[in-house]
């Protein structure tokens, strides 16, 4: 991984290399939101390693991306310590989105909903996403069914 990530550095593919990292599972972390109403738009990078967190943050400010970069320790002997890049706010995001983008599906849909309506449902899958991006889900009707029970949800009439 750290060897296909250096060679497409040294390439000058930073759009592969960022939108890579959304499909890493197990060492990374890719988010585009945070918090339990979804309303203040975040992308957090997470690795374990150092040197792809050190990378990353460079090709940010080559692009002009603002960001914040972190090191959570770990509290628990088994664990590692983590390395975290994190891009918040409006403008930054909407920077993100010019330079980069998003490949995978899933975050651009939460990004277009958020886009549209100023918040993204939590917990909501990509085709409930769809269906309030073509108006036929009432976001926030899914917000206060979503609070009172996990039921499935059904398009409106």
């Amino acid at each position: 991984m750290a060897i296909l990530v250096f060679l497409l550095l040294l390439l000058g593919d930073f759009q592969i290399v960022m939108r890579g990292l959304a499909f890493q599972r197990r060492k990374g972390e890719y988010k585009l939101f945070k918090r339990k109403f979804n309303t203040y738009p975040r992308i957090n990078i997470i690795s374990v390693s150092e040197e792809i967190i050190k990378g990353l943050s460079n090709i940010l400010k080559r692009l002009h991306i603002n960001h914040t970069a972190y090191i959570g320790r770990s509290r628990k002997s088994t664990e590692k310590d983590c390395y975290l890049i994190s891009v918040r706010g409006i403008e930054r995001i909407e920077n993100w989105m010019n330079k980069i983008g998003f490949n995978n599906p899933a975050q651009f849909s939460r990004y277009l909903v958020w886009k549209k309506f100023g918040f993204c449902p939590p917990k909501s899958t990509i085709e409930q996403r769809q269906l309030i991006l073509s108006d036929k889900l009432d976001p926030l009707l899914f917000l206060l069914k979503r609070s009172r029970q996990d039921s499935n949800l059904r398009p409106l009439t």
